[in-house]
């Protein structure tokens, strides 16, 4: 994440902001009933549109940051024997205490 030279709101509401922060500007294509309803959601939270796409793809890519890290294990894995040797399996079984169920 760049430096940041304050944070306004919390959650969703939570806007990066900064003279020296490197804004991107683009045009994307958003279907209407979907623009609708953000436009109502930044209203009703003082909340530009900016602020909220923004808030909006930031939580998208955490939440979905971990999708990679598991592909990629899955694909080191998937090439590996993960297997736990016989031996070392069988020392492990032995040194937990019995229990009583």
């Amino acid at each position: 994440m760049p430096a940041f030279v304050g944070v306004c709101g919390k959650g969703l509401t939570q806007y990066y902001f900064s003279y020296t922060l490197s804004i991107m500007k683009t045009a994307i294509s958003v279907p209407d009933a979907i623009f609708s309803r953000a436009e109502v959601f930044a209203r009703r939270r003082k909340m530009t549109r900016s602020a909220l796409f923004t808030a909006a793809v930031d939580e998208y890519v955490q939440q979905h940051r971990t999708e990679d890290i598991t592909r990629r294990l899955n694909e080191i894995y998937a090439k590996e024997d993960s297997s736990l040797d016989p031996v070392l399996e069988r020392l492990q079984a032995i040194s937990l205490p019995r229990e009583e169920w």
